[in-house]
């Protein structure tokens, strides 16, 4: 074979791994009725941010003393989407607007007030990866056209109180969003730039409304108690290895000290069945420190398979030191962290026996 013969049939090549690139990012034809609003790949799409819209009286008036002033349009929340790559595979980040402190008065007249939440960012879930996906090629199930004012009015994008802006190859479309009419099941977007309108997935406007149960992820590991065969328990500065032997028709396993690994440790064993089925009460961004102050790491669990780890779980507290007196709990507040989440997690207010528990038994004399 030529050079020249051998250069053009590696260029070949390379032109058929391009395109079989091309179709794993692309999703499969449309369908009978489908149109596209954006064909786009994935790995063309950056970020995509959905918008809550208030409509206020504006706060200067106009020059013309007899022009109506047109509404300001102000931002009340939002949502935005981003992939990254990390450790563990490619994963897709939401963000979320703050939300300031505010005082509630409830019926019986009591106030409570309510604690203020900055910006985060946080690991999306498989929610957030199947929405992210909706977007690259964003289909629609039906193309309506240009529609003329009153039945924009109608289908309620001539003012409308939600928008989407997707960022594609450094191209910024935005679309506003307006809910299903009643008996409806699909809401309509409309391209700003264009006017073209279309219905789209009903999944695009009620997981952006409920992003933080919807999207944030709460698990705190991807992998399962059947991967696990040793993990080390670390309280108070005392290392103690266990081998890990899950049991068979039932959750949970046994946890077999290094030194007597004939004889389950039972008291260990119901330990960590409740610290490995643990799930948080709320969920804080990467590198968000706790408003109470900077968590104390006290026990660590580190897993393993086969001598490599798998990943560890870090549990603390803040706000309080360990039980004073025999037999009592600490009050502070209770946080994880593992390898799989983006920062610290809030636990419930029982998981702080269970973090005593876990001091008492791995830390104690």
């Amino acid at each position: 074979m030529t050079r020249r013969a051998a250069t053009i049939q590696g260029l070949l090549a390379l032109a058929g791994l391009v395109a079989a690139y091309l179709t794993w990012q692309r999703e499969p034809s449309l369908e009978s009725g489908q149109a596209y609003v954006l064909d786009i790949t994935k790995s063309e799409l950056q970020t995509v941010r959905y918008e809550e819209l208030d409509r206020v009286a504006p706060s200067k008036a106009p020059d013309d003393k007899t022009a109506t002033p047109p509404p300001e349009i102000k931002v009340r929340d939002w949502v935005e989407l981003s992939s990254t790559t990390l450790d563990d595979g490619r994963a897709v980040w939401v963000r979320l607007a703050g939300r300031g402190g505010a005082s509630v008065d409830l019926p019986s007249g009591h106030p409570v007030v309510q604690t203020a939440i900055p910006e985060r960012t946080v690991r999306g879930n498989d929610g957030a990866d199947k929405l992210w996906t909706l977007f690259a090629p964003l289909k629609a199930s039906r193309a309506l056209g240009v529609l003329d004012a009153d039945k924009l009015k109608d289908l309620g994008l001539a003012e409308p109180k939600k928008r989407v802006t997707v960022t594609y190859k450094g191209i910024t479309k935005t679309f506003d969003l307006a809910p299903p009419p009643p008996g409806g099941t699909e809401p309509y977007v409309r391209d700003v730039e264009d006017g073209q309108v279309y219905i789209v997935a009903r999944q695009i406007l009620t997981d952006f409304q409920a992003a933080r149960s919807n999207l944030v992820e709460r698990k705190l590991h991807a992998f399962a108690l059947q991967d696990i065969d040793k993990l080390v328990i670390t309280a108070n500065g005392k290392k103690k290895e266990f081998q890990f032997r899950r049991f068979e028709n039932r959750p949970g396993g046994d946890l077999l000290p290094a030194e007597t690994p004939d004889k389950p440790d039972q008291t260990a064993g119901n330990w960590h069945d409740r610290v490995f089925a643990l799930f948080p009460a709320d969920v804080l961004g990467k590198d968000e420190k706790p408003a109470s102050g900077e968590p104390t790491v006290v026990v660590r669990v580190e897993y393993f398979y086969r001598g490599k780890p798998l990943g560890h779980l870090d549990l603390a507290r803040v706000g309080a030191s360990s039980a004073g007196s025999e037999g009592s709990t600490p009050t502070g507040e209770v946080l994880a962290r593992s390898e799989y989440s983006a920062g610290w997690m809030t636990l419930a207010v029982d998981a702080q026996a269970l973090v005593a528990e876990g001091e008492s038994l791995f830390g104690g004399s």
